[in-house]
């Protein structure tokens, strides 16, 4: 009798809870397996509850220092293979081992109109949330292109992912940024775009994955990013600065509020000052800036004290000065809080290294490859409506992919390629 027989077996005699709680136990890689056991355990462990369990279950025995990282390549002159640059890559932060190279959301041939091109268009990462990465496609350059950037929601451990629908709102060359969250209470993944108009006014919308479409946010905010990103998303908001203070969008309720005060002195339009942004620190809304004016360089955070300030009840945020870093040298980029201690800093020679405000000391991260931007990240079996196989061959002039000689070559008959 084979092994699927034996499964399938075992399977049967037991009640659907009780097979839960054996499934729950395994990791990623048996369970994506388990999938073509039968059409019950496909369903199963394809499904929402299934994977909202598994995933609590996988970050409450976690190691709070054992996070991994997904990061884009960055590409170097002489330092990076040609046709790497802007693929994506894992990168665990307590070994600070890479792992395999998750090449990019969409399948190869999705593009035709860049083949005579040998490289891929520039990707961006927008935000990372219960194992589902959202990345935007930049396809300004090619004219052939029906839409100027295209947004994917992908499962890099199941290998899928889906195109979203071109958002309702035009940018006409306008600054537009993007943020990604997950609501909890829907069980819904959401991406915010907002685009600045004349005199710093905005228009923003909304994608739902359970609805599949795009939906403006009312009324619109009155205020735009300073940058074209969200910075954190954390106890059911979304959260990014403003040019007159931080903005937080309630992601249940999809609203903004603006004008939220940040520490004084944190944020201001001195070139000689970075922007300041907003993070997860040890699950409390943090605010970091790096200063950089020739001496006394350094990093400092901010906690917010209530998140009342967030509702839009005209209650004033107040913020406590948590943690002051004094550097050597005055660094090129911070990534953002890591581990809860750790601050990813790029200094001006670009190497990498990661300060652990705790210990006081750095590690320095390998090199290369190079990244100037890292999420935090967390396996899960999370399905999107619509998601389908992203497909990339070993015969692709524009790439190379080698193969994970572990992985058992099992054949999957019952899976379809298509989420419904």
């Amino acid at each position: 009798m084979g092994k699927r027989r034996i499964i399938e077996g075992v399977g049967e005699r037991l009640t659907e809870d009780l097979l839960i709680e054996v499934l729950l136990w395994l990791p990623m890689k048996p369970l994506l397996r388990f999938k073509s056991v039968s059409k019950s355990w496909f369903s199963l462990i394809s499904s929402h509850r299934f994977a909202q369990f598994h995933l609590q279950r996988a970050l409450a025995s976690a190691d709070v220092h054992d996070q991994t990282l997904i990061a884009q390549i960055t590409r170097f002159e002489d330092l990076v293979l040609e046709g790497e640059d802007g693929f994506f890559i894992l990168l665990d932060i307590d070994s600070l081992e890479f792992g395999a190279n998750l090449k990019l959301p969409y399948s190869q041939d999705v593009y035709p109109f860049v083949k005579e091109f040998p490289f891929e268009p520039p990707c961006d990462l927008v935000g990372s949330e219960c194992g589902i990465v959202c990345v935007s496609v930049d396809l300004s350059k090619w004219p052939a292109a029906k839409n100027k950037t295209d947004i994917y929601l992908w499962n890099p451990a199941t290998k899928q992912s889906k195109r979203l629908p071109p958002p309702t709102i035009q940018d006409y060359k306008k600054k537009t940024a993007l943020g990604f969250c997950f609501d909890h209470i829907n069980v819904d993944f959401k991406v915010v775009r907002v685009v600045t108009g004349q005199h710093r006014s905005g228009s923003a919308e909304v994608y739902s994955s359970n609805k599949n479409i795009w939906q403006k946010i009312e009324p619109m905010p009155i205020d735009v990013p300073y940058s074209n990103d969200f910075h954190a998303c954390l106890h059911g908001f979304l959260l990014t600065t403003g040019y007159n203070g931080a903005m937080a969008f309630d992601i249940n309720k999809e609203v903004f509020v603006c004008n939220i005060d940040l520490p004084a002195h944190s944020f201001d339009h001195d070139i000689y000052r970075f922007e300041a942004r907003i993070t997860d620190f040890k699950d409390s809304i943090a605010v970091f800036n790096s200063t950089n004016k020739g001496f006394n360089d350094k990093i400092n955070l901010w906690t917010l004290d209530d998140e009342a300030c967030l509702h839009g009840s005209g209650v004033k945020a107040s913020w406590s000065l948590t943690i002051s870093i004094y550097l050597g040298n005055a660094p090129q980029f911070v990534g953002g809080v890591f581990n809860n201690v750790e601050f990813l800093i790029v200094d001006e020679d670009g190497s990498q290294v990661l300060y652990n405000s705790d210990k006081k000391v750095y590690r320095d991260v390998p090199e290369p490859p190079y990244f100037d931007e890292a999420l935090k990240y967390t396996e899960s079996l999370f399905p999107v409506a619509g998601s389908k196989l992203v497909n990339w061959t070993a015969s692709s002039s524009r790439l190379q992919v080698e193969s994970d000689s572990n992985e058992e070559n099992i054949p999957i008959d019952l899976i379809d390629d298509e989420v419904v």
